[in-house]
């Protein structure tokens, strides 16, 4: 078994291109299995193999997997697995809220609180790796009074939901366990072929890294790659985490405009925020087609973010201004009744007419007119919707049985959150629908989360909503964008990675006061520490650096979100990281002293702008030209007036 390790990812994939053409010399079919640490990353692994191997006229039997995808497939016809299916985060929750419910002990303070079963249940996946097994010996979980209370009480709650859920749902760390049991097998080992594990990183998951060894031991050979900063590498600091993505966006079509290809660049940021939607926004305002992770997931949209907000109103007394923000955001309607607009509804809820105003008119001079019958018809109107609404909401609150709540709330989306033209836009009518199906799914929390309360639901569903991510873009149709995860083992020529400051790469990174560190070490040796999570960081950075050629990291200053600096990163410190360091001067610095795209491409409108006013030969007239600045002057005037 070889370990080749190289300084780049293209590289790695030319040994990787060697080492199948040498396994299949005598069998173009025979079968070759390469681990791959993403989806995307068994795309570019795939491809490269398909246009490279057999003089480009492509390749056959191969097939890339993560580790968790090889096991799922490996178990897929296994008696242990039969019947059951792979255990969903809510589920596992609803376990976890019911065995607070029933024996909450230490935790009886707090048990009635969402945060309580959402970190028990973050900690109960680690804790899969150490449940007892019937064939396994663990001193640690055999004697758990050697363990600090807290400990045991945790570990208590994890078994008890493990057991009510084994019987129909099968975890993570079952599967892996299955699947490395089933390596040993003949008739697995045959079909997987030639195993090559192709940028695999530190593996911090337990269960994961159990199954890995044992495709080691089945004879798995390991490829990788590591980029460094060295004279391929340019470094360069922004005044904060905007003039970054702004610097980044312009190096981007710089490499557009000498004809790098887009899908042979790549963006990636440390931490998702602020960096993935500054830099989807200055890609959008530069006509810069990208893929990678969606800026706006179904927690942003304004149909999930509405209806969480009506399941917390208190429908004894609702918050009707609650009720009107959310009309004014286009979302609410009454699907039997045309409401009137979200202007007049906020009107006639400020100022309500009243039962004696008609329509004959002041009765006197220097009377107020009175209200219109137009207006009496529509206040009752909205005052109907109201009730309508916070009824429905009642039936969702006081359900009794998780069936009864999923009932209700396909109701209430159907009846107050419908569409309002056939021609809605598409993104508005998937929204609804992934609304509609996880309301559905919440059924399968009868018999195993505890009975709905109002509280409960809203926090039920709120984890549901978040767990749905969101992909823009087609792969192989534009720049690369995502996080440093997201760069390990991609085929690219270009390389950014954003947000190289302290605190933000390496994250702050703290124990799980669950289950400390020290408690880890003696529970199972291969739980990882923070130290280590820290340093399977370092590998990622340096794995993501190189998956380029030509490589730029950037790093902020500053933060005008919050007060305080930024130093760049420990990881690219030293004398020739700090020597050949470039810093950037802000937008707004560019703008008093000069143009803010000195000697580079004006990849916006705004930037066109802003150059046309600073260099015309007469800046009056220029400015008087200018439609935005023009409003934005009347805007200011208006205010101070």
């Amino acid at each position: 078994m070889t370990d080749p390790h190289w300084s780049a990812t293209s590289d790695a994939l030319a040994e990787l291109a060697r080492i199948v053409a040498e396994a299949q010399a005598n069998n173009p079919l025979a079968p070759i299995t390469v681990m791959v640490p993403s989806h995307v990353a068994g795309l570019d692994v795939t491809r490269y193999l398909g246009r490279t191997l057999n003089s480009g006229a492509g390749s056959a039997s191969i097939h890339a997997y993560t580790l968790h995808d090889l096991a799922t497939e490996i178990i897929a016809a296994h008696p242990t697995v039969h019947g059951r299916a792979p255990l969903p985060p809510t589920i596992r929750l609803g376990a976890i809220s019911k065995a607070l419910t029933e024996k909450p002990d230490i935790f009886a303070p707090v048990a009635d609180q969402p945060a309580t079963a959402r970190a028990i249940a973050r900690t109960a996946v680690v804790l899969d790796s150490v449940r007892p097994q019937p064939h396994e010996k663990n001193a640690a979980t055999q004697q758990p009074n050697a363990l600090p209370q807290l400990t045991q009480e945790v570990l208590r709650l994890h078994r008890a939901a493990a057991d009510a859920l084994h019987t129909n749902w099968y975890t993570q760390h079952e599967a892996f366990t299955v699947a490395a049991e089933k390596l040993q097998e003949p008739a697995v080992k045959k079909r997987l072929g030639t195993v090559i594990g192709f940028m695999l990183g530190t593996e911090l998951q337990p269960d994961a890294l159990m199954f890995r060894n044992s495709l080691d031991a089945a004879g798995m050979q390991h490829i990788t790659a590591a980029g460094s900063v060295d004279e391929a590498t340019t470094v360069i600091t922004a005044s904060d985490a905007d003039d970054e993505t702004r610097a980044v966006a312009r190096l981007v079509v710089e490499q557009l405009d000498a004809e790098t290809p887009g899908h042979r660049i790549g963006v990636f940021y440390s931490v998702a925020q602020p960096y993935n939607a500054l830099l989807v926004q200055r890609l959008t305002e530069a006509g810069v087609t990208f893929v990678g992770p969606a800026p706006r997931t179904l927690t942003d949209s304004p149909f999930a973010r509405g209806l969480l907000q009506l399941l917390a109103l208190d429908t004894a007394d609702p918050d009707k201004r609650a009720i009107l923000n959310i009309l004014a955001e286009g979302t609410l309607l009454w699907r039997d009744h045309e409401l009137p607009g979200s202007a007049t509804c906020e009107r006639l809820h400020s100022n309500p007419p009243s039962d004696e105003e008609n329509d004959d008119g002041p009765t006197r001079t220097g009377a107020t007119p009175t209200r219109s019958a137009r207006d009496r018809e529509n206040f009752a109107l909205f005052d109907a919707f109201l009730t309508a609404l916070t009824n429905q909401i009642k039936h969702v609150q006081t359900a009794q049985s998780w069936a009864d709540v999923s009932t209700a709330l396909t109701t209430l989306i159907d009846l107050f959150l419908g569409p309002r033209s056939a021609q809605e836009l598409p993104e508005r009518a998937k929204a609804r629908e992934t609304l509609i199906q996880l309301s559905r799914d919440l059924t399968k929390l009868d018999g195993i989360g505890p009975l709905p309360r109002s509280g409960l639901i809203r926090s039920t569903l709120e984890d549901a909503i978040a767990s749905k991510g969101g992909w823009a873009g087609k792969v192989g149709a534009g720049v690369v964008v995502g996080s440093y995860a997201d760069a390990v083992g991609r085929d690219l020529d270009v390389v950014y990675l954003m947000g190289a400051a302290e605190g933000r790469a390496p994250a702050r990174i703290s124990e799980d006061p669950l289950l400390p560190d020290a408690v880890r070490a003696s529970m199972n040796p291969n739980l990882p520490t923070v130290e280590q999570r820290a340093q399977a960081k370092k590998e990622q950075f340096f794995a993501a650096l190189a998956s380029g050629t030509q490589r730029t990291i950037t790093s902020p200053r500053g933060d005008l979100r919050a007060a305080g600096s930024f130093e760049a990163t420990r990881w690219i410190s030293g004398a020739k990281a700090e020597a050949e360091k470039r810093e950037l001067p802000s937008f707004a610095h560019s703008i008093e002293h000069g143009s803010p795209t000195s000697n580079a491409l004006a990849i916006t409108e705004q930037e066109w702008r802003i150059r046309h006013l600073l260099t015309a030969t007469d800046r009056s007239a220029a400015i008087t030209e200018d439609p935005e600045l023009n409003r934005s002057v009347t805007l200011t005037r208006d205010r101070h007036d």
